[in-house]
């Protein structure tokens, strides 16, 4: 039985006639992709200071950066795709951690279960020592930075986004080790960056795939427009 890869059907045998059986399964990279940008997005709006803190921004959190980027890691990794399954269920953990954080559930005594959404409590609210949190984003920072210099292996576009990302959670890192505003404003704006060319590149990845063309150029050659 041959081994399933990224962009090749999977070989099985029938048991009852012994013929080959051949099961392809779908391009799953949008998904995930479109789901870190849309819940990146979200969060970094907050942190230039364009909205506030909301229940819109927590549930997306969880629904698509978590469950969602969740899902289409999974079938990334039954595709054979070690680096964005790797990266699709490990963010998904990051986005889930964030909202307990932000206290979404009643009774974990954040935000959402006190009743109010105060400003003074962003970006966490549970625990009330910003080292902690310094260290919480340090250290996502740094598997995003692995993230990025696996990227080199893909797309310009997601050089960049994975590049844009590890900068948005190394900058909100020093915020909350300085507390100075201006360092998460800039932190959005890294997030911002990282999230529109997220987007680009899940669109350029399904539309490319439906059309089987290079219509929206993601920085690689042809030959791998099944497979971002």
């Amino acid at each position: 039985m041959s081994q399933p890869t990224s962009n090749n059907p999977v070989e099985k045998k029938d048991l009852t006639s012994n013929k080959p059986v051949v099961d392809k399964y779908a391009n799953t990279t949008a998904i995930g992709i479109f789901a870190s940008a849309f819940t990146t997005m979200m969060f970094n709006v907050r942190n230039i200071g364009w909205t506030e803190m909301s229940l819109a921004i927590a549930a997306v959190a969880f629904c698509v950066g978590g469950i969602v980027q969740l899902v289409g890691g999974i079938f990334e990794l039954k595709r054979g795709n070690t680096f964005y399954g790797t990266r699709f269920v490990v963010m998904s953990g990051f986005w889930m951690s964030l909202v307990f954080l932000w206290g979404l559930f009643p009774g974990m005594g954040g935000i959402f279960g006190e009743g109010n959404i105060s400003p003074d409590h962003y970006p966490y609210s549970t625990i009330n020592d910003g080292s902690a949190m310094g260290v919480y984003f340090l250290l996502w920072s740094l598997i995003v930075a692995v993230f990025f210099v696996c990227s080199f292996k893909f797309s310009v576009v997601t050089r960049i986004a994975m590049g844009a990302i590890a900068v948005l959670l190394f900058l909100l890192s020093i915020h909350f080790f300085t507390g100075v505003l201006g360092v998460r404003i800039a932190a959005g704006i890294f997030g911002i960056i990282g999230a529109g060319v997220g987007f680009y590149a899940a669109a350029g990845i399904l539309i490319n795939h439906e059309f089987k063309r290079n219509i929206l150029p993601l920085g690689y050659k042809p030959k791998k427009l099944d497979d971002e």
